[in-house]
């Protein structure tokens, strides 16, 4: 959670990914957290997946979006 300036304030448990997820990379971009690729069960994924992000740092519920041309990780 965020206060008016963005400095952070707290944590809060939101909705988990719709699959396990390590090595991926994450990006906020217009409202939008993405995590894209990383490992999943030990093997690189192809998957995209999107939550809206509020001003006040709330996560919405993640959406699965087309996936990656390639598996990647790391």
């Amino acid at each position: 959670l965020t206060d008016a300036s963005g400095r952070l304030t707290g944590w809060r448990s939101a909705a988990p990914l719709p699959s396990p997820r390590f090595h991926h990379a994450s990006v906020h971009h217009a409202g939008h957290v993405y995590v894209l690729g990383g490992l999943d069960r030990g093997r690189a994924s192809r998957a995209v997946f999107r939550a809206r992000l509020t001003a006040g740092g709330e996560l919405g519920a993640w959406l699965s979006l087309d996936s990656l041309p390639a598996p990647r990780s790391h």
